[in-house]
């Protein structure tokens, strides 16, 4: 907008994400003065497409919310019966008993989803 104005850009030029109104497009726009020192203004604009790039850090961001919910929930039930037989509930052996066997079936879960989590990242 400043270059079409005729408004005086830095030196280094301006460099804009701009995301089109028709489509579902992002564009990186460089403009740079390609005359500088010279008289008039003369500009070279460069557009990339970053669509692609875009829609991959969206399911990089939404990966990342996935896989913390999933480590979370097997950690929260963990901490949550440790804590309850902490404090006072190895008094009772089937209390006992059931939340061990809850924490194991926990931590398993945990087990398999940090293996997941390894072999997608070998595959990478």
């Amino acid at each position: 907008q400043k270059a079409v104005k005729g408004d005086t850009l830095p030196s280094d030029g301006i460099e804009a994400e701009v995301r089109s109104l028709t489509a579902d497009r992002s564009l990186l726009v460089n403009c740079v003065n390609i005359a500088q020192g010279q008289a008039g203004a003369r500009y070279l604009l460069i557009l990339n497409d970053i669509t692609h790039l875009k829609k991959l850090e969206q399911v990089r961001r939404d990966f990342v919310a996935n896989v913390s919910h999933e480590l979370k929930t097997p950690v929260t039930s963990i901490k949550g019966f440790t804590e309850t037989l902490l404090d006072g509930a190895l008094q009772d052996r089937d209390t006992t008993r059931h939340f061990l066997e809850i924490i194991d079936s926990q931590s398993g879960r945990l087990m398999n989803i940090i293996e997941d989590l390894l072999t997608l990242s070998r595959l990478e």
